[in-house]
């Protein structure tokens, strides 16, 4: 038995599945730093994001009515800080910054299960998976053989 922790908020995808089905064009890729953002002021609360993405990244606001998700904390980043996950991260494993930066130091893997595969979204991440952790898109990340009834 083991078990694994996935940190996950936005992955700021290169190609987001909550873009496209935003009925007011409320969600928007800033060109300069690819962070995926909700105009708030255009959010009507239809909830088709929070449908659409695969990680469960926008989320409702219900005292506001409006949809919300990461930021990469842009008000840090204006100041040359990281983002607030990052810098309150107890184990020191989450890391910003230049995604090919990134990628040269830690590899390029971008999805472990239970994540959907990758080539979904393109996320913006890399990880560094457990050492029992399964590519994604097998399974439930259970390294077991299921016969045709189903038995393990």
């Amino acid at each position: 038995v083991y078990a694994y922790k996935v940190n996950m908020s936005c992955n700021h995808c290169a190609q987001p599945a909550c873009l496209p089905t935003c009925p007011t064009g409320a969600i928007f890729k800033r060109k300069k730093d690819g962070i995926v953002d909700i105009d708030s002021t255009l959010c009507i609360g239809c909830r088709r994001c929070e449908a659409a993405c695969p990680y469960g990244a926008p989320q409702f606001d219900e005292a506001r009515g409006r949809m919300t998700k990461c930021t990469f904390c842009e008000d840090l980043l204006a100041q040359k800080q990281s983002p607030a996950c990052v810098a309150a991260c107890v184990m020191r494993v989450l890391e910003f910054g230049e995604l090919e930066e990134l990628r040269a130091r830690h590899g390029a893997l971008n999805a472990v299960e239970p994540l959907p595969a990758a080539d979904l979204t393109k996320p913006s991440v890399v990880l560094t998976p457990h050492r029992q952790a399964r590519v994604s898109g097998k399974g439930a990340g259970l390294d077991v053989t299921i016969d045709q009834r189903g038995a393990r």
